[in-house]
């Protein structure tokens, strides 16, 4: 199962079956991952470019993201 978040810049898409829960992304951007939380991924409370340094650390892959084109 996958789901998706989006602030209009970026794209977050996290495939639960991936995920080592690990704690790398609540650890980093605590405001932004919030297990107890719904929706647990609250992606306006960080900048997108934190997001994409964040992701980048996924150990699992379960957290990826794509760029949106502003048109």
């Amino acid at each position: 199962m996958a789901k998706e978040y989006s602030n209009g810049e970026i794209k977050i898409k996290w495939q639960a079956e991936l995920c080592q829960h690990a704690g790398i992304c609540v650890r980093s951007l605590p405001a932004v991952y919030k297990p107890n939380s719904k929706p647990w991924i609250q992606i306006n409370n960080a900048s997108s470019e934190s997001l994409k340094h964040q992701i980048s650390n996924c150990p699992s892959g379960a957290l990826s993201f794509t760029l949106i084109s502003k048109q």
